[in-house]
């Protein structure tokens, strides 16, 4: 899978994964620091009752009791309670501590300490305050280490919580995307197969669906307009071309008998002569995009159908200082000879004429899989790719064929002719020059 697919710069949908996933992470430590908060200060706010309550017993033991009892009672609650009392006594430090630690504020106001216990051999972390008696100050302490434990616990189980979040926000911010550009991309093909020239296609939507199904609708009518203005303007011309043809054919007749008295009317006879052709192959080609052609079926020799263009051209070529040669093939194919032929001599006449001069043509076919594959290709000048995917539509004409004699219908011609025969029309650039070729059913037998 390429990295594209992932890259935020080319896709809004993992811009916005990775919003989501921002906001949740922002969110999510949001709420961790709150909850946090919240432990530490109930946790402490517990260990302070604790403490408060131990040091109103310890003062109430001091007004009810003498030295000796009281410091009995000490003892007595220093082994029973989970509470740490320290205090001194005749100059003598009692209780869980061996030095009476200094700056301990009175209870309610407590201190954290760190003192050393030789029993586990480690530094344990306390919560102290002093409570101050007749008798002295007793300190009354409490180990902190299972909060510690328990925040560690906490801030663990939240970043892995954290970790898990972002992990599932990425994973179903992935299959979004997917989803998404799936559709985008399927938008993008169908939008470039009409931009060919295709104007079938359409997109796939559902009846009750999304923002994109409903773009796809409005994309699916914008098409279907296009079409049809489209087909109104062909319709037009070829109308206009089968309502001129009749006019125009007598007046050729009428220019052609003359021309044996008056040899001046000869350009103008020239001139109408490539209006009519100009007609014709209108009047041909919408019959074969309409399918109202009928094909005149038959089994053709590939290698004879290269060496009649070849023989034909062979002149016109040598004029540019070209070489135009055929690789035989001994193949065949299944199809309509006077439109295939048609098909190749336009293809090898356009190969002539823009190649430029010292170029090589060369026409060659091969078998691949079940198709024929003829190819028709130059090492010349070529086209702009920009230009490629337009050169077979109507009256087309890029800027290195605008000063060459023509109607812009050959490339149309082909394709129409192509596609007739049950195949496709291909163009790619060969650097140098240009490779066209007709991909045909291949024939059985």
């Amino acid at each position: 899978m390429s990295w594209a697919l992932f890259n935020p710069r080319k896709h809004s949908s993992w811009r916005l994964t990775l919003s989501i996933a921002l906001m949740v992470s922002v969110l999510l430590l949001s709420m961790t620091w709150v909850l946090y908060q919240a432990l530490l200060t109930e946790q402490q706010r517990q260990i302070g009752r604790e403490l408060q309550t131990t040091a109103s017993r310890i003062q109430g033991l001091a007004t009810s009791s003498e030295p000796t009892r009281f410091y009995l009672r000490l003892q007595q609650m220093q082994s029973q309670e989970k509470l740490l009392l320290t205090w001194q006594h005749k100059g003598e430090v009692l209780g869980a501590l061996s030095l009476f630690p200094k700056a301990i504020p009175e209870l309610p106001q407590t201190a954290s300490i760190s003192v050393f216990d030789p029993k586990l051999g480690q530094l344990r972390q306390l919560q102290a305050g002093i409570v101050v008696t007749p008798f002295g100050n007793v300190m009354v302490a409490q180990s902190t280490e299972l909060l510690d434990q328990l925040i560690e616990r906490f801030i663990l189980t939240a970043l892995w919580a954290l970790a898990a979040a972002l992990v599932m926000t990425l994973l179903l911010g992935n299959l979004l995307a997917r989803r998404q550009m799936s559709r985008l991309d399927q938008f993008n093909r169908t939008l470039k197969q009409v931009e060919a020239g295709d104007l079938k296609q359409r997109l796939s939507i559902k009846a009750n669906g999304d923002e994109y199904d409903q773009l796809g609708r409005s994309i699916n009518a914008m098409i279907h307009g296009l079409e049809q203005h489209l087909d109104t303007v062909r319709s037009v011309t070829d109308n206009i071309a089968h309502d001129l043809r009749t006019p125009l054919s007598r007046l050729r007749f009428s220019l052609e008998r003359r021309l044996t008295t008056d040899e001046t009317i000869g350009f103008e006879l020239e001139q109408l002569d490539l209006t009519l052709a100009s007609f014709d192959a209108l009047l041909t080609l919408s019959q074969l995009e309409h399918g109202k052609r009928q094909l005149s079926t038959e089994q053709i020799e590939v290698d004879e159908l290269f060496e009649q263009v070849v023989d034909l051209l062979q002149l016109v070529a040598e004029e540019q200082s070209q070489q135009l040669r055929c690789q035989p093939s001994g193949l065949s194919v299944s199809g309509d000879e006077r439109l295939l032929y048609q098909a190749l001599f336009n293809v090898v006449d356009n190969a002539i004429k823009y190649a430029g001069a010292d170029a090589g043509i060369v026409l060659s076919a091969e078998a691949n899989g079940g198709d024929l594959v003829i190819s028709v290709a130059d090492n010349g000048q070529g086209v702009d790719e920009a230009q490629l995917s337009s050169l077979t539509q109507r009256s087309f004409r890029g800027d290195s064929s605008r000063q060459q004699a023509g109607f812009g219908l050959g490339l149309a011609m082909v394709k129409a002719i192509v596609e007739r025969h049950g195949g496709r029309l291909e163009l790619a650039l060969a650097h140098p020059g240009l490779v066209v070729r007709f991909v045909l059913p291949l024939s059985q037998g």
